[in-house]
């Protein structure tokens, strides 16, 4: 390949040979699976006890506002 005259060949072939000489980057830190497992038990077992104090506060709220529905008209 040329421009202007000028042989580009060894400029290619320069370039090919630097890319082997380039840094790897660094490698990604992973977990193992023996940690990975645990994890992902102590996540859902978060979830469904955040599940069942959602549904204990849903149905405690909803026996407070009839409580409170009560005392109001009855008082009317």
């Amino acid at each position: 390949m040329q421009l202007n005259g000028v042989e580009l060949g060894w400029v290619l072939g320069m370039m090919i040979n630097m890319t082997n000489i380039a840094p790897m980057p660094p490698e990604i830190m992973s977990i193992s699976l023996t940690t990975f497992i645990p994890l992902v038990i102590l996540f859902v077992i978060f979830i469904v006890i955040s599940m069942i104090f959602l549904c204990h506060a849903c149905k405690r709220r909803s026996v407070v506002h009839q409580v409170f529905v009560l005392l109001f008209s009855a008082s009317k």
